[in-house]
């Protein structure tokens, strides 16, 4: 198992990697499209100033509060996902400023490139390992379980258990032929 989990992080950190190489922006693409889901119903939502980078964003009855300077909004989804929700990507755009540049520093492609640029390091085969002088594991010795060994069969759920039972298929040697062990 965990050789297999080793070739699989191997092979996952080679073609992050590969992939981080080929971006453009300065964020990883999937936060970009997270951040475009998130801000799918922007235009039903109303800004409305309350200083220079606190705001409250308004839809019907809903409102929250978004302050841009501590990247924090009410709804705790930005809090959580470190990607503006739809509230704080309407103050941000009230203000003028592009909502990439707010996403978190986690999700920036320099980083990402420095969390797979670290390498997992290929090992020999059994067959070039170095051969020891210990003796080989055995398999754990059988032991007696505890408590009374059973004595009867195990029945199947079609028969019945007992003659109070709910389920009346019995099996039954009926039909078969009985032969005497003596004279055949």
């Amino acid at each position: 198992m965990f050789e297999e989990i080793r070739l699989y992080m191997m092979d996952r950190f080679y073609h992050m990697l590969q992939k981080a190489e080929k971006w453009e922006s300065v964020v990883c693409p999937a936060a970009i499209k997270k951040m475009n889901k998130f801000g799918e119903d922007l235009r039903n939502w109303n800004v409305n100033p309350s200083g220079p980078s606190i705001f409250e964003a308004k839809n019907g009855l809903e409102g929250y509060v978004v302050n841009l300077q501590s990247r924090v909004c009410s709804c705790k989804l930005w809090d959580i996902s470190g990607i503006p929700c739809v509230h704080a990507q309407c103050a941000i755009l009230f203000t003028g400023q592009d909502p990439v540049h707010f996403i978190s520093e986690w999700f920036n492609v320099d980083r990402v490139k420095a969390i797979y640029a670290n390498k997992i390091l290929p090992v020999n085969g059994r067959n070039l390992w170095p051969k020891t002088s210990y003796i080989k594991p055995l398999p754990p010795l059988a032991r007696r379980m505890s408590g009374r060994p059973t004595l009867k069969r195990k029945r199947h759920v079609t028969e019945s258990q007992d003659k109070y039972s709910q389920n009346k298929m019995k099996v039954t040697g009926i039909g078969r032929t009985i032969q005497c062990k003596n004279c055949l």
